[in-house]
């Protein structure tokens, strides 16, 4: 397993008399995508302020690589920051702003220029090196924003909700780039509000509510364990003879909700072997099927279950 790059542990931050994070602990793996999910004021962008070096009135400790962050002086040459505005020069080429955050990073002119290049293909920008960034759509500055933080090739990319504001299409193309970086060798860590992005993108999530750490775990195993169970649907033209059967099935959990209509349903992991079984049984049984549905459980269903009932988020 990835020794952590970095340790949050037993942290606290405080404005005045509000607690922002209250005693949260969790390591960032090196070379994973790590996501901090959350509802609003949770707490998420406190911690990564912390992690940034950009607050340091906080009580626990914060390891980088073993050593306490407070003393990693070398650490801002190292990670990099993606915040939710769009932190260039607007009225600049987008060539011209990655040449002037290269040398912001200490590159020589020509060194800056040969980055900036490099950085123009890396991040599909090459078409709009002449552009002004101000005129970018916001996905493609939402690119700029990523290839401007990633210029000095950090070994953390921390980035503060990086689709919000873009359409759902360019939105696949930052997860791509960050698919990129991450095998390149790069930990990245996001803030989302977007289930399916957390979802797919993240390899573990963090998951935070009113400043506290419920769960940290990879998406599939939080799903299992938050989400509910998976069902089917069915709708099929001899219920009676299905529901005599499906009530003698001890794996199988099965609720009638219309005259017709069943939602069957099984434990976590065992829903291909539930579609085989049912499949054989309504063949074999001449039982004709109407419709046909198929829901598993996913993130959004941990935040109805998990954060709305259990902790009354709503």
């Amino acid at each position: 397993m990835p020794s952590p790059l970095v340790s949050v542990s037993n942290v606290t931050i405080k404005y005045g008399g509000f607690t922002a994070v209250d005693g949260c602990s969790f390591d960032v793996k090196g070379g994973e995508i790590f996501g901090l999910l959350g509802p609003n004021g949770s707490g998420k962008s406190s911690i990564i302020e912390v992690i940034a070096g950009l607050n340091r009135n906080y009580s626990g400790t914060v390891l980088v690589e073993g050593k306490d962050l407070r003393g990693a002086r070398d650490w801002n040459s190292r990670f990099g920051l993606v915040p939710q505005e769009y932190s260039f020069y607007h009225d600049f080429t987008v060539a011209d702003n990655l040449r002037i955050f290269g040398r912001l990073q200490g590159y020589s002119g020509q060194e800056a220029r040969r980055q900036a290049e490099e950085a123009l293909a890396r991040f599909n920008l090459s078409p709009y090196k002449n552009k002004i960034a101000g005129n970018l759509s916001g996905g493609y500055k939402r690119l700029l924003n990523i290839a401007i933080a990633s210029l000095h090739n950090p070994q953390l990319l921390i980035l503060d909700e990086p689709t919000v504001g873009i359409d759902v299409n360019f939105r696949k193309s930052v997860w791509d780039v960050l698919y990129a970086l991450r095998k390149q060798g790069v930990t990245v860590m996001i803030t989302t509000h977007y289930m399916e992005e957390a979802q797919l993108l993240c390899d573990r999530l963090a998951l935070i509510s009113n400043g506290q750490l419920r769960i940290v775990d990879t998406p599939a195993k939080i799903i299992e364990k938050y989400g509910g169970k998976p069902y089917i649907l069915l709708r099929v033209d001899k219920p009676d003879k299905l529901e005599s059967a499906l009530r003698q099935l001890p794996t199988v959990e099965c609720r009638r909700v219309g005259g017709d209509s069943f939602e069957v349903y099984c434990a976590p992991g065992a829903l291909t072997v539930l579609i085989t079984k049912l499949d054989n049984f309504l063949e074999s049984n001449r039982i004709n099927i109407i419709e046909e549905h198929v829901y598993e459980p996913t993130l959004n269903e941990v935040f109805l279950n998990y954060f709305q009932q259990t902790l009354e988020l709503k």
